[in-house]
């Protein structure tokens, strides 16, 4: 399913532009999205910075209010019933992005458990270095799983460096998606591909991927969310199916193979996040 038949138009003045935003989409994410802040808070000014709120508890969004309150980002409240609609969060995503470029010369996307970042190696001096440069319709990030093992490691600490604390990475070329832009993208569900535009794969633009850093941490968040206010459709397609609430050790035999498969984080990217 798609939003549009023919992009829409996104052809301002680039004098009139800032060079580049960040967003990202979130339902009650206090462990991520304080990492994922941080992150990007090095690249971006707090004015260039914007969060569409999905169906906040009252204690996450006095949370996020706050931060607005305080100018660390934008915040812009979205409603749906479901814990999970990735048709609905893709037309969101499709259709912020272009709202964004009416203003910036490039639109920066991530969920909230992804963190790009310029390799130390390449020519770029930081990620805003390279968006501030960008001479693409998008590019293609390179993208990495943190992965850890369920069985031995011990409890991520999410207030120091995670790449100190895990010292493997998986390759995923599933997750080598299209996440920056300069003009409207019309996005396929989980932002992986878009419809109407293709870029290089830049390998000097790595993403890293939470969603394996902690076991315990994730299966307990995921456990919080019930099926029941899952999107029907949604398993039956088999997205996003990997939050679902489910069996533990299903669950750890996943993170285990994840593990497994990984190999030795390059000393590069140590304490880059």
């Amino acid at each position: 399913m798609y939003l549009w038949d023919e992009p829409l138009p996104s052809e301002i003045n680039n004098k009139d532009r800032r060079p580049g935003a960040v967003f990202t989409h979130i339902n009650n994410e206090d462990k991520f999205f304080p990492i994922w802040l941080k992150h990007y808070s090095q690249y971006f000014e707090a004015k260039d910075i914007y969060v569409l709120a999905h169906n906040s508890n009252e204690e996450f969004e006095d949370y996020l209010l706050e931060g607005v309150k305080n100018k660390k980002f934008n915040m812009i409240p979205v409603h749906n019933l479901s814990w999970f609609n990735t048709t609905w969060l893709c037309q969101n995503v499709s259709m912020f992005q272009w709202l964004l470029l009416q203003s910036y010369k490039t639109v920066t996307y991530t969920d909230v458990d992804e963190l790009i970042f310029t390799d130390p190696e390449s020519k770029w001096k930081s990620y805003k270095d390279y968006y501030e440069n960008f001479e693409h319709d998008t590019a293609v990030v390179k993208g990495y799983h943190i992965v850890s093992d369920p069985f031995r490691d011990p409890p991520i600490d999410l207030n120091k460096k995670i790449t100190e604390q895990r010292t493997r990475y998986l390759y995923d070329p599933f997750l080598d998606k299209p996440l920056i832009t300069s003009k409207h993208v019309q996005y396929n569900n989980g932002m992986h591909t878009t419809r109407n535009l293709s870029g290089p794969l830049e390998n000097s633009l790595i993403l890293f991927h939470l969603h394996y850093i902690d076991f315990d941490l994730i299966y307990k968040k995921d456990s919080l969310r019930t099926i029941e206010n899952w999107c029907s459709e949604e398993i039956k397609a088999g997205f996003s199916i990997q939050n679902l609430p489910g069996d533990i050790n299903a669950k750890k035999a996943t993170f285990l193979a994840a593990f497994l498969k990984g190999r030795a984080i390059p000393e590069k990217y140590i304490g880059v996040l």
